[in-house]
């Protein structure tokens, strides 16, 4: 497998078969990483100047690395454009559905005119969840899409293991408004009335970090909470194994890996009704949907009742990590991405001859 990506890191290049595409390093990081390509668009319109190079620059990447594949998939939407304009007359592509990008359809009518048109240059369209299926046919995009899941590695199942003699729940994202980390701060100064021993334990940067922080000091919660900041997954997962629950109240998802990797550690979870996550609990029977509109005072009696019941919370995190391992292991995903793959192509051949 060849991966193009936008800026594939120091920490990545140099692995065989990355390679990023050569577009201004400090550019591509301001238009595609971050908090995504629309919110820095939204902060920065000058960035619209260099979407065209941020492009062609894809492209050329695409035509000289990927020239010899049968299949090439592209992930987000300014790939796409440069997967269809790069492609040559033999080459099958994907299109895979992650969230943003189709979320995206609710805001603007000319991205969703955009958007048809790029679908139907494709041989075939894939989606991680059927919510995100669902909000394609909602915008009458006819793609036919195949829903085919993230999922989770080996490696995180070996994190399960005792739980804490005393509750412990755990957040891990990015710190942006989108997840909506004060209103879990606010909701955890209810939670420690009821339950003074309880600790919340937050993974992760981003800009909306120091005025969590500050929260907390106002809130006087420095004893129970603790900010640990980005670190490597490996101590998410030992935190997660260790913990009773994790919650994630977003107001928005596509899918949620930390929900996966939550419940391949043994640990349930609750999370606002969005995207996959309704779907992941419904399958595993590990996780618990919070009530929209979401309040402090709902979110904190969801969890209060949550860690009152540590049997169930353990009856629901075992039968969660074995379902998990049955359906979302990667190496099972990957099996349904390579027939999808092998069909797209053969279809391919057989339309051409």
């Amino acid at each position: 497998m060849l991966v193009v990506a936008p800026e594939a890191g120091a920490e990545v290049e140099p692995q065989e078969g990355v390679f990023r595409a050569r577009f201004s390093s400090g550019l591509s990081k301001k238009i595609a990483y971050g908090a995504g390509i629309v919110e820095n668009l939204r902060k920065n319109p000058l960035l619209f100047l260099g979407i065209s190079g941020f492009v062609r620059c894809i492209e050329r990447t695409v035509s000289a690395r990927l020239a010899g594949c049968e299949v090439i998939d592209a992930s987000f939407t300014a790939a796409g454009m440069a997967v269809v304009k790069a492609r040559r007359s033999k080459q099958a592509i994907v299109y895979t559905g992650h969230g943003t990008d189709i979320h995206l359809l609710d805001r603007s009518r000319l991205y969703r005119w955009y958007f048809k048109r790029l679908l139907s240059r494709y041989d075939a369209v894939t989606v991680v969840s059927t919510a995100l299926a669902g909000k394609l046919e909602e915008h009458g995009c006819n793609a036919d899409p195949v829903v085919i899941p993230n999922g989770v590695g080996e490696e995180t199942f070996r994190f399960a293991s005792a739980w804490r003699d005393t509750p412990a729940v755990v957040f891990a994202s990015r710190f942006i408004e989108l997840k909506r980390p004060r209103l879990l701060l606010e909701a955890w100064a209810r939670v420690v009335g009821d339950i003074p021993e309880a600790k919340l334990i937050l993974f992760g940067d981003g800009p909306a970090l120091s005025e969590t922080r500050t929260m907390a000091g106002k809130l006087k919660l420095g004893s129970v909470i603790d900010f640990r900041g980005e670190v490597p997954p490996e101590q998410v997962w030992k935190e997660m194994g260790r913990g009773w629950l994790t919650v994630l109240p977003s107001l928005r998802e596509g899918f949620p890996p930390v929900l996966l990797e939550s419940l391949a550690a043994g640990t349930p979870f609750l999370s606002s009704p969005v995207g996959a996550a309704p779907e992941i609990a419904k399958r595993t029977g590990g996780g618990r949907m919070l009530p929209e509109p979401l309040t402090a005072a709902r979110l904190s009696k969801m969890i209060v009742s949550a860690l009152w019941d540590r049997a169930g919370l353990l009856q629901m995190g075992k039968a969660g990590r074995e379902k998990t391992r049955e359906l979302y292991l990667w190496e099972n995903i990957a099996r349904q991405r390579a027939a999808l793959y092998s069909d797209t192509v053969w279809r391919k051949k057989t339309a051409n001859e």
